[in-house]
C-alpha cells in the first residue's frame, strides 16, 4: 500500500506438511509413524516514510513460530519423548526502528534496512519443551532456545542489519529470485550482563544471530509454478552449530492484480 510518502508492506506465509514412514520404534519392532517434514507461520508488516531520496525510515516487525509439536526422532513422539518444539515454543518476534536505503537501479532491485534500535524476543510457552528424556527418566533442562528452564521468554536489546534482493526475468516474470540476509547483535544485552558479572575474564559475548533465507519461484505455467527454498541459520542461544533446511515444491499458483 502507498499513499504519498508513506508504505506498508504486510506479508503472511504458512508451510505445513505431514510425512509417513515406517519407522523402527525398538525391540526391532517397525511401524508407520506420522512427522511432520516442514512447519512455519510468519507474519510481518513495515511501515515506512520517504525521507531523502533513495532512503527511507520506519519500522520492522516480523513474528515466527510454528503449528504443532516437533520432535528430534520419528520414533520419539511413539516413545513418549518430550517434544523439541511447538506452537509458540520457540516463537520470534524481531522489531526495530531505522533507515532503509534503496538502491536507484532497476537491474539491482536491492534493500538495506539499518537499525540502530532493535528488539529480538523468544518464547517458549510449552512446558514439555523444557523437559528431556536421560536414562529413561524424564527431566527438565536448563534452558529451551535460550529461554531459562522456569521463564517463557526472553529479551534482548540491540541492533539489526537486512539486506533484501527481489529480482524477476523473463517474459511474463516467469524466474524469480528472491533473498534476505538478517543480523541481530544485542549490544544493549551484552554490556547490561557484562556490567552485572562477577567475573569480567569468563564473560562470553553475546554472538550475533545470523539468517540467510533463498528462495527461486518458476512458472512452468500460468498456473504451475515451483519453488526452491534454501536457509542458513545461526543462533547460539539454541545450538552451537550452524542449521541448514531446504525445500523442494509444485504447485498451483494464481496472481490478483488490481484494475
Amino acid at each position: 500500500y502507498k499513499k504519498g510518502r508513506f508504505t506498508l508492506s504486510n506479508v503472511a506465509s504458512a508451510k505445513f506438511g505431514y510425512n509417513n514412514m515406517k519407522t523402527d520404534v525398538g525391540n526391532g519392532e517397525q511401524k508407520a509413524l506420522w512427522l511432520k517434514n516442514v512447519d512455519e507461520l510468519v507474519l510481518s508488516t513495515s511501515p515506512q516514510w520517504d525521507m531523502v531520496k533513495n532512503w527511507k525510515y520506519g519500522a520492522n516487525v516480523k513474528f515466527r513460530t510454528q503449528f504443532a509439536r516437533g520432535y528430534s526422532a520419528r520414533a520419539d513422539k511413539y516413545n513418549s519423548v518430550p517434544p523439541v518444539s511447538g506452537i509458540m515454543s520457540p516463537g520470534y518476534l524481531d522489531a526495530s526502528v531505522g533507515f532503509t536505503y534503496v538502491l536507484p537501479s532497476e537491474k539491482i532491485p536491492l534493500k538495506l534496512n539499518l537499525a540502530p534500535i532493535a528488539m529480538s524476543a523468544t518464547y517458549v510457552q510449552d512446558d514439555a519443551v523444557f523437559m528431556e528424556k536421560k536414562d529413561g527418566i524424564i527431566v527438565p533442562r536448563d534452558k529451551a532456545y535460550g529461554v531459562a528452564y522456569g521463564e517463557h521468554s526472553k529479551y534482548e536489546g540491540g541492533l539489526s542489519v537486512q539486506l533484501d534482493f527481489d529480482k524477476t526475468w523473463g517474459k511474463n516474470g516467469w524466474l524469480r529470485y528472491r533473498t534476505t540476509a538478517y543480523s541481530f547483535y544485542g549490544w544493549i544485552t551484552d554490556l547490561a550482563q557484562m556490567a552485572k558479572a562477577e567475573d569480567k575474564a569468563a564473560y562470553e559475548h553475546i554472538v550475533p544471530t545470523v539468517r540467510w533465507e533463498n528462495t527461486i519461484d518458476i512458472k512452468a505455467t500460468k498456473y504451475i509454478s515451483t519453488q526452491i527454498y534454501f536457509q542458513l541459520y545461526y543462533n547460539k542461544a539454541e545450538i552451537d552449530k550452524l542449521q541448514v533446511s531446504s525445500m523442494l515444491s509444485v504447485g498451483l499458483t494464481y496472481t490478483f492484480k488490481n484494475k
